[in-house]
């Protein structure tokens, strides 16, 4: 029996420990950078120069992402590596030309907004 892949997080910044995606529509603002395996860069909220808002459990972003904002370690000020694997991304068809198809994703993401808090992020700070 094979078992299907799973979408992993590993928290590289403790959030807040309160304020997270709870219910379907819950407004999450988000920085992150996704890669694939070779670490080409295939989207990054650094490269439009704003965070990214997703509406909790709306279909706003792909699946795993969706589903890995709402685990109770992804509260505000909260920073994870998360890979999601292909069918919990774009499956077998990918985005061309940008994502080919059975790729898996590797995120980096920062919560820094749930409903109306928000967290002070330097994400967008020059190095």
């Amino acid at each position: 029996m094979s078992s299907q892949p799973q979408v992993s997080i590993q928290l590289t910044r403790p959030g807040d420990g309160v304020n997270r995606a709870r219910i379907r529509g819950d407004v999450l603002m988000i920085n992150y950078t996704a890669t694939l395996a070779d670490g080409t860069v295939v989207d990054a909220t650094k490269d439009r120069g704003m965070s990214y808002r997703l509406e909790f459990g709306q279909g706003d972003a792909i699946n795993g992402l969706d589903w890995a904002m709402g685990r109770p370690s992804m509260t505000l000020g909260a920073r994870a590596k998360i890979v999601i694997p292909s069918c919990f991304a774009y499956g077998k068809r990918g985005w061309p030309p940008t994502i080919p198809g059975d790729a898996t994703l590797y995120f980096d993401v920062e919560v820094v907004g749930v409903n109306h808090k928000t967290y002070k992020s330097n994400w967008y700070e020059k190095a």
